[in-house]
């Protein structure tokens, strides 16, 4: 654990001092030329905004900005002038009388050992000018004193930052190794040892938390061996579910073969040409229902999956439930009425917000299934009273054990009604994952004073 004491104490030297480093850096490179731009831009700016009909008067003097302005007239003064002479220095001489009215030329001299005296004159007239001039500490004078500055202070601020990262260091190393102690002895599963660290700081709630955290996990180990008793017990029905999809798979090799072998081997007594010719646009029908059955089994197994996976999309609608499910049940009166069913309707008003695609997809499917398992006293019922639809049939008893497969994919209570009747066995299974997906209350039980099956959907 001596390498966290190290790793903190260089860590802590490198932060303390790099900024140090970098700050005389800047100044090092940055600071006499930022100077020096600076008193130029002032120089152009208080040049630029002083009314000449001010310094005709007399000289001006900025004291703030330490900037000296003269007023020239040729025509008076000639070219005597000491800012001319100090312009005439540079080496094109004749650059002066080339400076365009209202233009300007900016110059820099170095007059003395310590600063650049920077000279700007600007033409007004023909025989007009401003004439400027600032002092600035020459860039490498700047960087000189930044220089003895900052040697003066490493003097002390290195063994000072030393001493204080030597102490910091030893302050946040020894909490750390006495929590890395606690976290081996945890790992190799020793509960009894403590730790107190004296800092109301966030190692000490740290080390409060692994103690805590030891105390507790002498009491789980009884508890793990619950969790992975549970865990098999979850590992299982996985399982099951595997088994559930492989079965499933099984069933709809199971309701497609049906049809298939139907389609083909009409098929194959076409081409024998053993159909009499009067059969043969019967045949041609049959093979059309088969398709239309092996259609209906594929969209039923779509729909089944896409709301086992809930990844159904639900548009809310706000629709009279009433009268939904009039306008599903007229499709089934036909039906009703060739099997002689005693229809007892009785439907109250109701609004609600659903989606109409899944609410006519359970309809369907719940009437098609009290349709196709009625049994021979023939009665049925669909009443909706207190935001409770119920659509019940007279059926044979049926077990809780029946009750419920009957969701389950492709269970079928009989498959010759299942078969007669065009279902697939997935009709249900579709009306529990939409109403899960809904959030929708549903039960289906067997009344046995009455001997009906009923289905019940709680809309409020």
């Amino acid at each position: 654990m001596k390498k966290v004491f190290y790793k903190i104490f260089l860590t802590l030297l490198i932060c303390s001092y790099l900024p140090l480093m970098g700050l005389f850096v800047l100044q090092y490179w940055y600071t006499g030329n930022y100077v020096e731009r600076l008193k130029t831009e002032g120089l152009i700016q208080t040049v630029e905004n002083t009314k000449i009909e001010n310094l005709k008067k007399g000289n001006i003097y900025d004291s703030r900005k330490h900037i000296y302005l003269s007023y020239i007239n040729t025509e008076k003064s000639g070219k005597k002038n000491i800012y001319f002479n100090i312009f005439n220095k540079i080496e094109d001489k004749n650059s002066i009388s080339e400076i365009a009215v209202g233009d300007f030329k900016i110059v820099k001299l170095k007059l003395s050992s310590i600063t650049n005296h920077i000279y700007m004159l600007k033409r007004i007239s023909e025989n007009e000018a401003i004439a400027g001039v600032v002092e600035v500490i020459k860039p490498d004078i700047m960087t000189g004193l930044s220089l003895q500055i900052y040697k003066g202070y490493s003097i002390f601020a290195i063994p000072l930052i030393f001493i204080l990262a030597f102490i910091l260091s030893k302050k946040f190393s020894e909490p750390i190794e006495m929590l890395e102690l606690l976290s081996t002895n945890i790992a190799n599963y020793n509960f009894t040892n403590n730790i107190q660290i004296k800092s109301k700081n966030e190692l000490y709630r740290l080390a409060e938390n692994l103690n805590k955290m030891s105390e507790n996990l002498k009491k789980n180990i009884v508890q793990l061996n619950e969790m992975n008793e549970k865990l098999k017990s979850e590992l299982a029905e996985k399982q099951r579910v595997l088994d559930g999809k492989i079965l499933f798979m099984r069933a709809i090799g199971h309701e497609l073969k049906t049809p298939i072998a139907i389609i083909n081997g009409y098929i194959e007594a076409l081409q024998d040409g053993i159909i009499p010719q009067d059969e043969i646009e019967k045949t041609y029908s049959i093979i059309y229902n088969e398709g239309i059955t092996m259609d209906r089994i594929v969209q039923n197994i779509n729909t089944f999956l896409k709301t086992e996976d809930k990844t159904v999309d639900l548009i809310p609608e706000h629709l009279n439930l009433k009268c939904a499910i009039e306008e599903n049940l007229n499709k089934y009166k036909l039906d009703i009425a060739q099997k002689n069913i005693d229809l007892k309707c009785e439907l109250e008003d109701l609004e609600i917000d659903i989606d109409r695609k899944a609410l006519h997809t359970i309809l369907n499917n719940l009437f098609t299934n009290a349709i196709t398992y009625v049994d021979d006293n023939k009665k049925l019922e669909v009443i909706l009273k207190d935001g409770e639809l119920q659509v019940a049939n007279s059926s044979k008893e049926l077990s809780e054990q029946i009750l419920k497969n009957l969701f389950d994919p492709f269970y079928k209570g009989d498959d010759s009604r299942q078969r007669k009747y065009g279902g697939t066995g997935l009709g249900l299974s579709i009306v529990k994952n939409l109403l899960e997906v809904l959030k929708l209350d549903y039960s289906f039980t067997y009344d046995q004073n009455r001997k009906y099956a009923v289905f019940k959907i709680k809309f409020k």
